[in-house]
């Protein structure tokens, strides 16, 4: 009699667990990422010393998230790659996501409470403003702006799913180059920087 009452207990609390983690997975969180298909060069924030651009960025779209489920939803913001030029000589930019109060990157978590609604614009540079910090590339002033009107390609680099158990899971995130990117990937997104 005592197994049978610990194995309905088991039972019942397996059963519990797995509909907490199915209402938990299955709940009414969106993520809309949209880009502008036009960038202009007279909104791209320049900044040279010598020969080299230290600081470059343009707002060129915006991710809303909202969560309407039952529980706080934990976000992990996508890696994106902006790809400016065609194969090995492609120039790279990474991406951030920036609200009034902060600034996020890649991989960096942040808590959805139920209800909630959260809005950021997407920015592409290299370098740093001493506010912002983007992965720093030498790209040469004389590259810009010539070599980067055209088309740019936006790129969404896969991570492995997440560990539901260990927040503390590292979900290997990769760093490819622009060449890679093109020749194995299909863009994301397509923006046109004009002059």
């Amino acid at each position: 009699m005592k197994k049978l009452i610990y194995l309905a207990i088991s039972l019942l609390l397996i059963l519990s667990s797995a509909a907490i983690l199915c209402l938990y997975y299955t709940q009414d969180f969106s993520e809309n990422i949209s880009f502008s298909r036009q960038v202009n060069m007279t909104y791209v924030k320049l900044v040279t010393s010598n020969d080299y651009i230290s600081f470059t960025e343009a707002k060129i779209g915006e991710l809303t998230l909202t969560n309407k489920g039952y529980f706080t939803e934990m976000y992990s913001f996508p890696n994106l790659v902006l790809c400016l030029g065609e194969g090995g000589v492609a120039k790279r930019f990474s991406l951030l996501f920036i609200d009034d109060d902060a600034t996020y990157q890649a991989g960096q978590k942040l808590e959805i409470p139920l209800g909630g609604e959260r809005s950021f614009n997407i920015y592409a540079g290299t370098g740093s403003d001493g506010n912002r910090y983007y992965e720093y590339t030498n790209y040469m002033k004389s590259d810009f702006p010539k070599n980067i009107l055209g088309d740019a390609k936006i790129f969404l680099i896969p991570t492995k799913e997440e560990n539901p158990i260990s927040r503390s899971y590292d979900s290997n995130w990769q760093s490819e180059d622009c060449g890679y990117l093109t020749n194995t990937q299909k863009p994301f997104a397509n923006l046109t920087i004009i002059s």
